[in-house]
């Protein structure tokens, strides 16, 4: 991550160079042939041939893995289906992330949490 004129700040925090490009984590649930659940409960998780793939994705869109779990198979058209799913909910995420990151830098109070100190 990052390179030596992105380090970080020294309060600890990551700085914004280092923060994007960071991916986040999508876990999409294939349920039976047509289903895909995103961040599916344990009962969904335990629907007989669920079939899970965990998908990072940057603020750029770029997928940065990908990961399969489960007993069922996926065909490839589920595989593209699925990471273009976890893209459009990644990309919603990190625009979120973003928002609140914004707004907390703007705020006119002393930062809390116990990495802070």
């Amino acid at each position: 991550f990052g390179s030596s004129s992105s380090s970080s700040s020294s309060s600890g925090e990551m700085t914004d160079d280092q923060r994007q490009g960071s991916p986040v984590c999508v876990t999409v649930t294939r349920l039976g042939d047509q289903w895909n659940v995103v961040d599916a409960t344990a009962e969904e998780e335990a629907y007989p041939g669920a079939t899970r793939l965990v998908v990072g994705i940057t603020d750029e869109g770029t997928v940065s893995g990908v990961q399969k779990a489960g007993t069922g198979g996926l065909p490839p058209s589920a595989v593209s289906e699925m990471v273009a799913v976890a893209r459009k909910v990644g990309l919603a995420l990190i625009a979120q992330i973003n928002q609140a990151i914004k707004i907390e830098k703007s705020a006119s109070r002393p930062p809390l949490g116990f990495l802070n100190n």
